[in-house]
């Protein structure tokens, strides 16, 4: 089984701002969570993608009986 993670970025022009989002998943990946997509969340005049949702999952480990 897995648990999900969902962060929003804000888009700047067609890019996701600066590079926060290659930091945010250094830093998730270091602790054990895996990039899996990004979803545009909102969007912003004329139809552009204003936000995206980083998706994260890691494996849960669960009990053994």
């Amino acid at each position: 089984m897995y648990e999900y993670k969902f962060i929003e970025v804000s888009v700047k022009g067609m890019f996701i701002g600066g590079d926060d989002h290659r930091k945010l998943i250094s830093d998730k990946s270091k602790k054990g969570w895996r990039f899996v997509a990004a979803i545009p969340s909102s969007a912003g005049s004329y139809g552009q993608i204003g936000s995206v949702d980083l998706v994260f999952e890691r494996k849960i480990e669960e009990n053994k009986k």
